[in-house]
C-alpha cells in the first residue's frame, strides 16, 4: 500500500515538473518577440487602459509590428502590419482558426455551438457554410427586401417625422437600431408584424450578452478564478441565457407546430424556417442547441454594428458639410426629390458607399479581433506556440500613415483615388468584416444596412445640433467595447427636406 503511494506522489510530481518545463518553453519562446515587461502574475495587463487598441497603437511604435505582451498568464502576441495581417488571417489561417474561449462563452454559446465560439471543425464549418448559403447570401437577403422596406418607412422614418413634426431631438443610434432590431426579429421568426414589446425584449438581450461577452473577466486570465465567479458573471450570463432560451424556445415551437402536416412555401420561410428544414451534420437535423445559438449570433452583431456605424458616419458629415454636399449631389442625380432611397440604387451610389467605408477605417467597428494558435506556428520570424492569443490591431492599422496617407483625417475620396473592397482578400489594411475562415458572415447585410440606411436619413433630412451647438464641439470619444460605439450618443434636431407628399406616398405621416 505504501509503495503505491510513492508511485502515485512520483507520478504527480513529475506531471508538476513537465508542466512547468513545458511553460518555461513556451515563455522563452515568446521572449524572443519584442514587447514590454512584464510584471509578475499579472503580466502587462496594468498597461492597456480601457482603451487597448490605443495602447498598443502606442506601443507598436516602440517594439514594432508585431509585439509579445502577457495577458496575466495567457500568452498574446499581437500584429499591426498588412503583411502579418495577411499572413495570420490568410497564409496561416488554418492553423490560427479558432476564437478564445472566454468564462462566460460557454453559456453564452449552448455549450460552444453555433459560429462565434464554436471551435474550428466539422460542426463549425456546417453552421457557417448554413449561414452564408441559406440565410445571408444575397439571393436570401432580396426576398425580405420589402420587408427591410416597410421596417425602414415605419420604424426608421417616421418616427424621425414625428420628433421633427414636435420639435424633439432624434438619438440618430437608438432610432436605426429600433428598426434593425425589429428587420432582423421579421426575418428571423415570420414576415408579419412583430410587436414592440417583443422588440425591446430582443434589444435587451442584446445589449446584455454583448456586455457580458467583451466585460473584463479576471477568470479570462486567471483561470484558476474560474471555479469562483468572483464578478459575477456567470451568474448573470445564466440569467439572461435563460430569458433568451424561453423565448426562442416559444418561436422554435410556434414555427414547428406551424409546418405540421404543411409545407412551408420557400418564398414564404423566414430565418427560422430555413434553419428547421436545413439537415445538419450527416443529414441529421440541425440541434436546437446549434440553431438558438446561430440566431443568437446574428441577432447580437448586426443591429449595432450597422447603427453604430451610420452614427458615426453623421458625425462626420455634419463636422465636413463639403462631404454632404456631394452625397446629396449624388442622391439627387440617382433618386431625385420625388422619391425615397431603395435598395435597387446603392449600385448607383459609390460616394456613399465610400462613406461607410471611410467610416469603418476611420471609427474601426472592432479595434481589436483575435484568434487562438491552434498549434505551434511561426509569425513572421518567431516561433509562437499553440495556445497563444493572436490579436490583429485594426484600429492601429487603420490610423497608422505608413499605410494611410492624412491617416488621421476623415477623406472619402482616398477610396477613389485608391479603390479598396470590404471582403479582406487583398487590401490588409482594411478589414472591416475581417478576413480569413473567421471572416463575419453578414457582410451583405452590413453593407445594405451602412449604405442604405445612411443615404436614407441625408436624403429625407436636414440635421443640426439642437441649442445652438457647433459640429467641431461634437464629443468624438468612443465607448470601448465589441463595436466601439460612440460614448455620448448623438442627439439631432431633423427637419424634412423632401416635399410632404412624397413622404405621404409611402403611407407616412407628416
Amino acid at each position: 500500500m505504501g509503495f503505491w503511494w510513492v508511485q502515485v506522489g512520483i507520478a504527480v510530481v513529475a506531471a508538476i515538473v513537465s508542466f512547468f518545463i513545458h511553460e518555461q518553453k513556451k515563455r522563452l519562446k515568446l521572449h524572443r518577440i519584442p514587447g514590454p515587461a512584464p510584471l509578475p502574475v499579472i503580466g502587462n495587463l496594468h498597461m492597456l487602459g480601457k482603451r487597448p487598441y490605443r495602447t498598443i497603437y502606442d506601443l507598436q511604435k516602440t517594439y514594432g509590428s508585431i509585439m509579445r505582451l502577457w495577458l496575466g498568464s495567457q500568452p498574446a502576441v499581437v500584429v499591426s502590419s498588412p503583411e502579418l495581417i495577411k499572413e495570420v488571417l490568410k497564409d496561416k489561417d488554418l492553423q490560427l482558426a479558432e476564437r478564445p474561449r472566454g468564462a462566460v462563452s460557454r453559456y453564452v454559446a449552448y455549450d460552444l455551438q453555433g459560429l462565434s465560439w464554436a471551435p474550428y471543425g466539422e460542426d463549425w464549418i456546417h453552421a457557417r457554410k448554413l449561414c452564408m448559403r441559406e440565410l445571408l447570401s444575397p439571393t436570401r437577403l432580396r426576398q425580405f427586401q420589402e420587408v427591410r422596406r416597410e421596417d425602414m418607412l415605419q420604424y426608421g422614418l417616421q418616427p424621425i417625422l414625428d420628433a421633427a413634426a414636435q420639435g424633439t431631438t432624434v438619438d440618430v443610434r437608438t432610432i436605426v437600431k429600433r428598426y434593425l432590431y425589429t428587420d432582423m426579429a421579421r426575418m428571423m421568426m415570420h414576415k408579419s408584424k412583430v410587436d414592440a414589446k417583443t422588440v425591446i425584449a430582443l434589444e435587451d438581450i442584446g445589449r446584455a450578452v454583448v456586455h457580458l461577452v467583451v466585460a473584463f473577466n479576471l477568470e479570462d486570465y486567471f483561470p484558476i478564478f474560474r471555479p469562483l465567479d468572483l464578478q459575477g458573471y456567470k451568474k448573470t450570463t445564466k440569467k439572461v441565457m435563460k430569458k433568451y432560451d424561453d423565448f426562442v424556445s416559444k418561436i422554435i415551437a410556434e414555427h414547428r407546430d406551424r409546418a405540421n402536416g404543411t409545407a412551408v412555401k420557400e418564398d414564404d420561410k423566414d430565418f427560422v424556417d430555413v434553419l428547421l428544414s436545413v439537415p445538419g451534420i450527416k443529414s441529421q437535423p440541425l440541434s436546437e442547441s446549434a440553431l438558438k445559438n446561430i440566431i443568437l449570433d446574428i441577432f447580437a452583431s448586426s443591429a449595432d454594428s450597422i447603427s453604430e456605424a451610420i452614427e458615426w458616419a453623421m458625425c462626420e458629415l455634419l463636422r465636413h458639410p463639403e462631404i454632404m454636399k456631394k452625397a446629396r449631389v449624388e442622391l439627387s442625380m440617382v433618386v431625385g426629390s420625388d422619391r425615397l432611397v431603395e435598395e435597387s440604387d446603392i449600385p448607383q451610389l459609390p460616394y456613399i458607399y465610400n462613406i461607410i467605408k471611410e467610416t469603418l477605417r476611420f471609427h474601426s467597428g472592432s479595434g481589436l479581433t483575435v484568434r487562438v494558435a491552434r498549434e505551434d506556428v511561426q509569425i513572421g520570424g518567431y516561433e509562437v506556440p499553440a495556445g497563444t492569443f493572436i490579436f490583429v490591431a485594426q484600429w492601429a492599422v487603420s490610423r497608422d500613415p505608413r499605410y494611410w496617407e492624412r491617416a488621421d483625417e476623415f477623406d472619402p475620396d482616398r477610396f477613389v483615388k485608391a479603390p479598396k473592397d470590404v471582403h479582406g482578400i487583398s487590401s490588409f489594411e482594411f478589414i472591416p468584416f475581417g478576413s480569413g475562415r473567421r471572416m463575419c458572415v453578414g457582410i451583405h447585410l452590413g453593407v445594405i444596412g451602412t449604405v442604405l440606411g445612411l443615404a436614407q436619413i441625408i436624403h429625407c433630412f436636414e440635421w443640426e445640433l439642437p441649442n445652438g451647438e457647433k459640429p467641431e464641439d461634437i464629443d468624438m470619444d468612443e465607448d470601448p467595447g465589441f463595436t466601439l460605439p460612440k460614448l455620448i450618443p448623438l442627439n439631432l434636431l431633423a427637419t424634412p427636406r423632401l416635399p410632404p407628399q412624397v413622404f405621404q406616398a409611402y403611407s407616412l405621416n407628416v
